[in-house]
């Protein structure tokens, strides 16, 4: 299994050192006890277009390669902040020789039902989308 921990460190109000500590803290118990290959540990970052804790970026929660074996995202809606910040996570987890992990996703805005598409749902103006167009504009 790969744990993953839902800290959303940017937007959660988590100082980052007391949370590298923390998380070194954990890496040192499965450590102990010979458990890595069991239990991987996986930093995720939120990739949402929002503000971060005190404007960090979340690079500032990162606790070190030594600690990390994946870098993770949460994948909802890239397209409203142009793919920015999952590409910017993307090519963080590239510099650091890291595997990319999807922790979390769903196409958000797109009604798969309806096969339509709206930048803003409570404005109703959903636009018609093929299957295909919803697939390629949101895995793109």
């Amino acid at each position: 299994p790969i744990p993953c921990v839902p800290w959303q460190s940017q937007t959660s109000g988590h100082d980052p050192n007391q949370f590298i500590q923390s998380w070194i803290r954990v890496w040192n118990m499965i450590d102990a006890r010979n458990a890595h290959q069991y239990v991987p540990m996986v930093w995720q970052c939120a990739t949402w277009c929002g503000g971060s804790y005190e404007n960090r970026p979340c690079q500032d929660w990162y606790p070190g390669n030594q600690y990390v074996d994946w870098i993770g995202i949460s994948y909802f809606a890239p397209q409203d902040c142009n793919w920015d910040r999952v590409n910017g996570i993307g090519n963080f987890a590239r510099q650091n020789n890291k595997p990319l992990f999807i922790n979390e996703a769903t196409p958000q805005r797109y009604d798969l039902r309806r096969l339509t598409y709206s930048a803003n749902p409570s404005a109703n103006d959903a636009q018609s989308r093929s299957a295909q167009q919803i697939w390629q504009e949101y895995s793109r």
